[in-house]
């Protein structure tokens, strides 16, 4: 899926970076990464993230929104934001997903709306994220009703 290339690639990244730095380049400081991206850029891949969540996306795909190559994106966001763009990505996909279980949504048609590939990647995701699965979360929140 797309989360799930998007995860694979910033991770790849991260790894990448972290070698590099380990074996002889000299790192800058996160805060100099994030000032050169420009809080702009950042910004608008933000904002895509919140708009298009539903939808697969790539580093690829976030960097030509900001206008920057797929690493400096990946350490500007990360960065900006104290998380990788999969992992906002993950996160803003988890709250929409909260929104509609509160709403009555049944919990297949949550998944493929907030942009999981199948049941089974939202419960992980989710559970990961909240540290439930969807269905004992709505049972919880349903249960501290009046």
């Amino acid at each position: 899926s797309g989360s799930e290339a998007l995860r694979a690639e910033s991770l790849m990244r991260a790894f990448l970076g972290a070698m590099l730095r380990r074996h002889g380049e000299r790192p800058q400081p996160d805060a100099v990464h994030a000032h050169a991206a420009g809080a702009a850029a950042l910004s608008r891949v933000r904002d895509y993230i919140r708009t298009y969540y539903a939808h697969d996306m790539t580093v690829s795909d976030l960097a030509a929104v900001a206008g920057l190559s797929r690493a400096h994106l990946t350490r500007a966001f990360s960065a900006a934001y104290h998380m990788p763009p999969h992992v906002y990505l993950n996160a803003v996909r988890i709250t929409q997903a909260q929104t509609l279980i509160r709403r009555g949504m049944p919990l297949t048609a949550v998944a493929l709306e907030c942009g999981f590939a199948d049941q089974s990647h939202f419960t992980r995701r989710f559970k990961g994220g909240v540290g439930v699965t969807p269905a004992a979360w709505r049972s919880m929140h349903f249960a501290s009703r009046p």
